[in-house]
Parts: C-alpha cells; sequence; structure tokens
C-alpha cells in the first residue's frame, strides 16, 4: 500500500520532461552546426536511409564516410541515426527530438539512481532537475553529434542501477539486465567501459550488503565476454584504433588537468559556454570558484559520510579521464562541455552527503530557496546558450569569439562566412587559422576555392597543391583541384584525380557526379554507366540528367 502522502512514481518523471521539453523544444527548429553533423547525417542519408547498414555500423568507425584512418567506434550512435533516417528523413527537428527524447530518460534514470543509493524524494528530484537544465549539458540535447555521449550516459546509469539491484536481491533478471545495460553503453561509446571499474568502486565505498563479491563473480563471465566481443569488433572496425602508451597517457591526463577544472567549474557557473572551449582562452578563475563551493559545502556538513563522497570524486574522475586521453592536432586544448554527461553524476552524488541537501529533504532553511534561484538562473543560461546551436553561423561565430586562439574555430567560421557568399572575411579567419597553425587541415583548399570563385586560377591551384603537399589523402582537395582544371578546359588531370579521390573516399557523391559527367561527355559512355552503377549500389541518388542513360 502507497504511504500516506507519497507522491505517485509517474509525477517525477512528468516534471523532468515537462521542464526538459519546455526548456528544449525549441531544439527542433534548429538546423545543422556543420560541425560533423553535416557529415554524419545530410552528407550520410544514402547510408542511413538503408536498412543493411546497422549490420554495416558495427564492421566500420563512426566516420566512415570520411575513409581516412577513423579511430572511434560507436555502432549504436550510428544506428540511432539510422533509425531517425527512417523516422524523419531529411528532417533534421526529429534528429533533435531524439536526442532530446533520450535525455528526458537519462534524468528519468538518474533520478531512480538517486533514490536506490538511499537519497530522499525532493534532493533526488532537485539534482535529476539541475541534470536536465544544466547549461553544461546543453551541448549533449541540442547537438545530434553528440548524442553518443547521451546514450552512453543513459545506458551508464540503468546499468549501474540493475547492477545495485543484483547485489542487493540476486537473481537472474537483474544480473541480465546489468550486462545487457554495459554493453549498450560500451557500443555507444568507449568511455562505457569505465561502468565495470565503477561497479567495483561501489561495492568498495557504498554496498553494505552480506554476499556482494561472492554474487559479483558470478558476473565475471560475462563481462569478459561482452568485452571481448567488442574489442575484436573494435579491431577489425577501424583502421587507426589510437594505442596509447602509460606514458602518453599519463602525459595527456597531465596537460588536459586545467581542462577538467575549468569543465567543474561550468557546472557551478554558466561561463564561457561554447562548443569547442580551448584551455588557453578559458579561464581558470571560474573552476576554481566552482571547486571552492563544493570544498566549503562538504567541510560545512556534519557527519559527513566521506565514503560515499569518495564515491562520487571517483564517478567524476573515472568518466572524465577517457576523454582527457591524447587528440588530435586540430582538437588538441578542446575541453568540450559535452564530455561532462556522465561526470556530472560524480558531482551530484558529492553534493547529495551535503548539508544543502538534507535541507531539500526537510525542505526548511536556505535550501529550498537557493535550490530555486540555481535552477532557475541555469535554465534560464541554458535556454539562451541553445540558441548558438541554431545555425552553423551562430555556433560557428560564438565558437571563435570564445575560442579565438583555436585554429579548428577559425578555419571552420572562414568556411561559413565562404558559403555565406563573403569571401573577404572568409579569407581574413583563414589566414588566422594559418597564423596560429601553418599546417591546419582544410584551410589552403578553402583558400583555393576563395581563389577559384574570384577567377584566380593560379593561385588557387597553388593552394590545392600545397593542401595535398600536406595532407596527399584530402579528397576534397583532389575534387577541387580536378574542378580548377575543367574550368580551365584541362580536360585530362581531373580522372586521376577524381580516380585517386574515389579510392580514398567511396562515399563522394559530388565526385561520383562529376566523374559520370566527364566520362559521358568524353563519349564513354559505358564509363560512365559503370560509375553510376557504383552510385546505384550505395544508396546514392542519380542525378535526372543521367536518369534515361542505357
Amino acid at each position: 500500500m502507497k504511504p500516506a502522502g507519497a507522491a505517485p512514481r509517474w509525477r517525477p518523471c512528468a516534471i523532468l520532461a515537462g521542464v526538459g521539453l519546455a526548456l528544449y523544444l525549441q531544439s527542433l527548429f534548429f538546423g545543422l552546426t556543420y560541425l560533423d553533423d553535416q557529415v554524419l547525417v545530410s552528407e550520410n542519408l544514402h547510408f542511413l536511409s538503408r536498412w543493411s547498414s546497422v549490420l554495416d555500423a558495427f564492421g566500420q568507425g563512426v566516420f566512415h564516410v570520411s575513409h581516412e584512418g577513423d579511430t572511434y567506434y560507436r555502432p549504436l550512435f550510428t544506428v540511432s541515426l539510422i533509425l531517425d533516417a527512417h523516422l524523419w528523413g531529411a528532417w533534421f527537428g526529429g534528429y533533435h527530438l531524439t536526442s532530446l527524447l533520450v535525455h528526458l530518460a537519462a534524468a528519468c534514470v538518474l533520478f531512480g539512481f538517486f533514490r536506490k543509493l538511499g537519497h530522499g524524494e525532493r534532493p533526488s528530484l532537485f539534482f535529476s532537475l539541475a541534470f536536465v537544465v544544466s547549461p553544461a549539458l546543453t551541448q549533449n540535447v541540442v547537438h545530434v553529434p553528440t548524442r553518443d555521449d547521451t546514450f552512453m550516459g543513459l545506458f551508464v546509469l540503468a546499468g549501474m542501477s540493475a547492477f545495485i539491484s543484483y547485489l542487493r536481491e540476486g537473481g537472474l533478471r537483474h544480473a541480465a539486465l546489468h550486462l545487457l545495460f554495459w554493453t549498450l553503453a560500451l557500443f555507444c561509446k568507449e568511455s562505457g567501459a569505465i561502468l565495470l571499474p565503477m561497479c567495483l568502486a561501489y561495492m568498495a565505498l557504498v554496498e553494505k550488503g552480506e554476499r556482494p563479491l561472492a554474487r559479483t563473480a558470478v558476473l565475471v563471465p560475462g563481462w569478459a565476454a561482452v568485452l571481448c566481443v567488442w574489442y575484436l569488433l573494435r579491431r577489425y572496425s577501424l583502421d587507426d584504433p589510437m594505442a596509447l602508451t602509460a606514458g602518453e597517457a599519463l602525459s595527456s591526463l597531465w596537460a588536459n588537468l586545467p581542462g577538467a577544472v575549468q569543465l567543474w567549474g561550468k557546472v557551478f557557473l554558466p561561463v564561457g559556454l561554447s562548443g569547442l572551449p580551448n584551455m588557453r582562452d578559458t579561464s581558470l578563475v571560474w573552476g576554481c570558484i566552482g571547486v571552492a563551493a563544493a570544498a566549503a559545502a562538504l567541510a560545512w556538513t556534519r557527519g559527513l559520510a566521506w565514503r560515499r563522497v569518495l564515491f562520487g570524486l571517483v564517478w567524476f574522475c573515472l568518466f572524465l579521464a577517457p576523454s582527457m586521453l591524447l587528440q588530435s592536432t586540430s582538437m588538441a586544448g578542446v575541453v568540450a562541455e559535452k564530455r561532462l554527461y556522465a561526470p556530472i553524476v560524480g558531482i551530484f552524488l558529492m553534493l547529495l552527503e551535503t548539508g544543502f541537501a538534507r535541507g531539500l529533504a526537510e525542505w526548511k532553511g536556505w535550501a529550498p530557496a537557493v535550490g530555486a534561484l540555481v535552477l532557475m538562473l541555469h535554465g534560464t543560461a541554458a535556454f539562451f546558450y541553445s540558441k548558438s546551436y541554431r545555425d552553423r553561423m551562430s555556433f560557428w561565430e560564438r565558437t571563435a569569439a570564445a575560442s579565438p586562439r583555436l585554429p579548428l574555430a577559425r578555419r571552420n567560421l572562414g568556411a561559413m562566412y565562404f558559403l555565406e557568399g563573403d569571401l573577404a572575411r572568409a579569407e581574413s579567419e583563414l589566414m588566422a587559422a594559418l597564423s596560429l597553425n601553418p599546417r591546419e587541415p582544410m584551410v589552403h583548399n578553402n583558400l583555393g576555392l576563395i581563389h577559384m570563385r574570384r577567377g584566380r586560377f593560379k593561385e588557387a591551384e597553388a593552394e590545392f597543391l600545397l593542401e595535398l603537399r600536406h595532407y596527399p589523402r584530402y579528397a576534397n582537395a583532389l575534387f577541387n583541384l580536378g574542378l580548377l582544371y575543367m574550368n580551365q578546359g584541362m580536360v585530362q588531370e581531373p580522372e586521376g584525380l577524381w580516380k585517386k579521390g574515389l579510392s580514398i573516399n567511396p562515399d563522394h557523391y559530388d565526385m561520383h557526379v562529376s566523374l559520370a559527367a566527364l566520362y559521358y561527355n568524353q563519349g564513354r559512355k559505358k564509363e560512365a554507366l559503370a560509375v553510376l552503377d557504383q552510385m546505384r549500389g550505395k544508396g546514392m541518388e542519380i542525378p535526372e540528367v543521367f536518369l534515361k542513360l542505357k
């Protein structure tokens, strides 16, 4: 029988969903940011629209369309995009809706997780609401390519809850659910592997059951089997699995330590929010204030359960650590807020042990008023910050303003200006990127496009060749150099360039079309048909001009 006055079980989830929908429903009208979403979605619909791609997703990297040494194995993330493609087609708002619903589901599971740990309904609901409205997690909700972190966080929380139920109650059902959710987390993102050591940390620091070790031993064969299958599939799928030595990993973690402090600060104070925050351009002051605030809350709490606090700190550190490892040159120094999706739970676990959470549970003192103010300020900040993801110009102008010393940000802002037809500002931003990194990828290619648009063919050729000298496997530069030669009436050179480009990236749609057109105009109908057959085999749309070619 339900205790008198107890709230229905569905009410907390209804509150979380209502707040989340009110805050982020605007994202259904957002477009592409051109930070991976155009590659993974709009330029990849021919792959996503085939059900057979579900199996293909488990045998290739997430950026399979690039064919340039992918290092990310996220098959279930790709499967979610395939489902979106069949549900929504080219309507990008549907993809945003899926990301929002996953976030709301994660918040509901988080509430259940807090309750399972013994926390009261009010503090559990407060920190679940803080999770929903946190500006530090806005990127995960409104930027579709970061959905891998969101799904991973959802399944990690579900897997941890199932593990706790198994330790306390036993039973095949709880064990099977734990293994299932851990498998899903692992195939969403590599960081899902951290759930395993967190289960051990929970047993050591929190669980007070009589037989945790005996019951956990039963799970070991299942853990080993899942890990083995995942490892073998990942090795098969990636040309460049990016193995690090222990020394390289420790060096990278140390170099990125200031970024961890900066991210911690953004959980408390929504300052300096950006899609690609650069450590050099982000102040440490706000991070130090956030650390000091958490330390003060813990220090002023009487009878603190230090083992539970340590569990929260271990959760934060372990889930954040994988994203702090060595990155590519273009992303060096970037501490993206999306990485906080799972680690932020560790901060909440620590704060749930403080006097502030006790004040929420008893609903007296200053805690309820301060909590309401925090939720209101964070929700307002998240609402307005999310608008910077509404289109490509809004996103990259904010990103470059927040990280002016990040070559990637200046390069991509230049590319957006080019797409808008503002060649002068495009060239200025691209030159700024080169001043920060003389070998920044794609910059010389984009400068070549600007020269080509202005009719400066010699300068354009020099830029394309310089790009290819630095990055000989950059298919877009091969394609653009071929177009340049075609525009000058040089009809022999493009064929070799485009055939080489397609050998690097067989999914390059424009290169297929241009090569087919080249063969057709040269009277090589059989070769043109062969290219069109390759396009059909990949599910690519055939241009209308070729439909009657037989």
